[in-house]
């Protein structure tokens, strides 16, 4: 495996400048109480784990026009929400594809979407996790791999998944 840390870094700010057009600078803490967006990827195959990724909610209308291409529309949430799990999709296999080899190959599940108030930041005994600033605010990204099977991290609460659709699955 590759230097993860920088690996991971640069896969972020590759990701939001290609796809979105945003360009993420250095570390900036959140601010309290700004609405947060998170989506969940899990991924298995030759390992396991999940991707988060947590932003300001204010980065979903810029993530969705540039991602569907048109920058006059205003697009609802549930589209914006898709977006932004695609983003994080987008992102997860990119980022396996850099921190391993070639031949590395894995499945990546559906992305559960969340609405939040608390930026998810990484915690004890993850495996990898860094944070990125855009406008006073920050862009969180969290991996974790395991060895066994892959589940959604965090306790209860409601996600929300394709076309703004509720679920019952957890970040």
């Amino acid at each position: 495996m590759r230097d993860a840390q920088e690996t991971l870094r640069q896969a972020v700010q590759d990701i939001f400048q290609e796809v979105a057009g945003i360009s993420l600078g250095a570390e900036a803490l959140p601010p309290a109480g700004v609405n947060r967006v998170q989506a969940c990827v899990l991924f298995r195959g030759q390992c396991a784990g999940s991707l988060i990724l947590d932003v300001p909610a204010a980065l979903l209308t810029p993530i969705t026009q540039t991602m569907l291409g048109d920058l006059s529309l205003a697009y609802d949430r549930g589209q914006q929400l898709d977006a932004l799990g695609e983003m994080a999709n987008i992102l997860c296999g990119n980022l396996v594809g850099r921190l391993f080899d070639a031949a590395y190959i894995i499945d990546l599940e559906t992305p559960q979407v969340r609405e939040c108030q608390e930026a998810r930041e990484s915690r004890p005994g993850e495996t990898l996790g860094i944070r990125l600033g855009i406008n006073g605010d920050s862009v969180n990204v969290i991996i974790n791999m395991h060895a066994e099977e892959a589940q959604y991290p965090g306790g209860p609460s409601v996600v929300y998944g394709q076309a703004g659709g509720e679920s019952g699955a957890a970040i």
